[in-house]
């Protein structure tokens, strides 16, 4: 079964759902934190994530509850390869929700090391740190692109 973030009008925030037996139900938020929200996060294609809670359930019974429990170290590759008491448990109480934030940065640019805003060396956001783009064989068409990622109409020099 997969995952889904659910309950926020953002596909990168939400509860989290698990996908068993044919039916969506959701993960007791006991012990969910960090280390679980990015195991669910790079599991959906993010970054990484951070978990908060929020005090008013956002489920009220009406949905199945499939995992309780869960540990991660944050370094498996999808939730169901966490430790948890096993599928379908009941020792669950939703006195509170766990809401995961998604870092969906991936891909996004930036300028760095120039004088204002405007100006800098071309970074790129991949697996939750900023890293230079090699410029080997750049022109001012490359540049464009780049400056219009960024909100910028043109671009005006490259080098």
């Amino acid at each position: 079964g997969g995952v889904r973030l659910t309950g926020d009008p953002h596909p990168s925030k939400g509860r989290v759902e698990i996908y068993h037996n044919g039916t969506w139900g959701t993960v007791c938020p006991d012990s969910l934190g960090d280390a679980e929200a990015q195991v669910v996060c790079m599991e959906l294609g993010y970054a990484g994530g951070k978990a908060s809670i929020v005090n008013t359930p956002s489920s009220k019974g009406d949905v199945r509850i499939w995992m309780d429990g869960v540990h991660c170290t944050g370094r498996e590759s999808r939730l169901q390869k966490c430790s948890s008491n096993g599928w379908d448990a009941q020792t669950c109480h939703l006195s509170q929700d766990v809401v995961i934030t998604c870092d969906d940065m991936e891909g996004q640019l930036r300028l760095a090391g120039g004088k204002n805003t405007h100006e800098g060396r071309v970074e790129i956001y991949h697996r939750g740190e900023w890293g230079t783009v090699c410029d080997d064989r750049w022109t001012l068409r490359e540049a464009l692109v780049v400056c219009q990622q960024l909100g910028y109409p043109t671009a005006i020099t490259y080098h």
